[in-house]
């Protein structure tokens, strides 16, 4: 078994070593990070990250969701640098990329998953990042495709299996990232 070590990182009154991954989605989990949104969007995050003393330890944006190994401080907390991070990126994508505001009332999702990495090594959960942006890049359709797809009525709902609850879209992303762990 490798050895792994714990780089602790402090601040005037607390010592920690506090990861989380993270995930979000897009509105109605449409591909709207494309043709240089998804670049821009790493800018965004690399620019929060710097102005809040945080580690982005890794990073993988798909066409519908994003997926981030982060490092933050446990005053500053996860909720306010994930409320950041989407608040800011929101408002600058959708002021330079004209579909991000046409095609959605709002750019992101109120929700995002969050879980803490505790003592699985970094590389483990970096190799599950890397594996899953492989793994979708294979089965996603192409934009124009996948949205061609799509009957009338779940175009409607912004979902492609039709009207879904919120705790059934919840339990099938929980099950969705251990299953494939």
């Amino acid at each position: 078994m490798p050895e792994y070590k714990v780089n602790y990182k402090s601040n005037n009154n607390v010592v920690f070593s506090c990861k989380y991954h993270v995930v979000w989605c897009s509105k109605y989990r449409r591909d709207v990070l494309v043709n240089g949104a998804d670049d821009r969007l790493k800018e965004i995050i690399h620019q929060v990250y710097s102005e809040t003393r945080s580690a982005v330890l890794e990073m993988e944006v798909m066409p519908n969701h994003v997926h981030l190994l982060v490092e933050v401080d446990p005053q500053f907390g996860i909720h306010h640098l994930i409320k950041l991070i989407k608040g800011r990126s929101s408002r600058l994508l959708r002021q330079e990329f004209r579909w991000c505001r046409t095609r959605l009332p709002s750019l992101w999702t109120n929700s995002y998953f969050v879980s803490t990495v505790g003592g699985a090594p970094m590389e483990i959960i970096g190799q599950y990042i890397e594996s899953n942006k492989r793994r979708v890049a294979k089965s996603v359709l192409p934009p124009s495709a996948s949205s061609r797809s799509q009957s009338r009525s779940s175009r409607k709902s912004g979902c492609g299996e039709g009207r879904v609850g919120r705790h059934s879209r919840k339990a099938r992303a929980r099950q969705t990232f251990f299953n494939h762990g």
